[in-house]
């Protein structure tokens, strides 16, 4: 992950990584998947047994692994 206690720092960092045409790294990006909750979002802090899923920390994350 990058940066702490925000899950959207790694968003960050992943959607930058596909606009500079790196590829993400697989780590990452399996850290990300891991945090998503049952409810099938994402918590600002990326704990996935919360209950609280964050609408725009879900949306980075839905952009974050959709990008190439």
């Amino acid at each position: 992950s990058y940066g702490a206690g925000a899950l959207n720092d790694t968003l960050y960092a992943l959607q930058a990584m596909a606009i500079v045409g790196r590829p993400a790294p697989a780590a990452t990006v399996a850290y990300v998947r891991g945090a998503q909750q049952a409810s099938g979002g994402w918590s600002y802090d990326g704990a996935p047994t919360g209950t609280g899923p964050d609408v725009d920390t879900t949306a980075r994350a839905v952009q974050a692994l959709a990008a190439p």
